[in-house]
């Protein structure tokens, strides 16, 4: 690998560990890795991205073979059944790099967004939005060793998927390094954005104006009753 990595973490999508519905579930969209934004697919339009700010291409960690179908380079963790376990099966990639960037997967970007995580600072970095947030964190091969011990840290807490990443990222925020360097940073740009649940997705289709007429938004996204609200 070259100086430098992209990751970013697809491994998750639609379901939790042990394939347990997650907080996404849906009938016309199951993966929300595979959103349409424009009609492109939301991880391939990430993963162009960073290919268009980078010259490089991200490498996608998945299991997911529709993702798999829609990205340029991708790698298959030996474990995947939650967001660290998904990091660390595939510390072959980036364990020798100079620099680590991390993407979650099921954020939307705004490339003034996405090239300020990209190329901000010389230290380990956490980036999200003014809520807290996190879409991205950086860090540097110096840094190796504290982020494996946020992992085992993690690890022993045996927590669920989904507070797995909130644990980890908080634990990386407590380390050393990354509190020495004011570690949170907000992106620029309010367009870009996580989709945790439907709502998030309805509510920019509302916004971008891509709702189609006489068709309620929860109908075209094929959302079972209740769901989104």
């Amino acid at each position: 690998m070259g100086k430098t990595i992209v990751l970013i973490m697809a491994s998750g999508g639609e379901v939790g560990a042990g394939g347990q519905p997650g907080k996404w579930a849906h009938e016309q969209f199951p993966n929300k890795l595979l959103l349409p934004i424009d009609g492109e697919p939301l991880i391939a339009r990430t993963a162009r991205q960073v290919r268009r700010a980078t010259g490089q291409d991200a490498v996608v960690l998945t299991h997911w073979t529709e993702v798999q179908e829609v990205v340029p380079l991708y790698f298959v963790p030996e474990y995947h059944g939650g967001y660290t376990d998904t990091f660390m099966g595939a510390r072959e990639i980036w364990r020798f790099a100079a620099r680590v960037t991390v993407l979650n997967g099921d954020v939307l970007w705004h490339p003034k967004a996405l090239k300020f995580v990209l190329s901000s600072g010389d230290s380990p970095r956490l980036y999200g939005d003014s809520l807290g947030q996190v879409y991205a964190w950086a860090f540097y091969k110096r840094d190796t060793s504290e982020v494996v011990q946020a992992v085992k840290a993690e690890a022993k807490t045996k927590r669920g998927p989904s507070y797995s990443q909130v644990h980890f990222l908080r634990l990386l925020a407590k380390s050393s390094n990354l509190r020495r360097s004011e570690y949170f940073r907000v992106v620029p740009q309010t367009y870009t954005q996580d989709f945790d649940i439907a709502k998030d997705y309805l509510d920019w289709l509302k916004r971008s104006g891509l709702a189609q007429e006489g068709e309620s938004e929860k109908q075209r996204m094929g959302c079972p009753d209740g769901q989104g609200d």
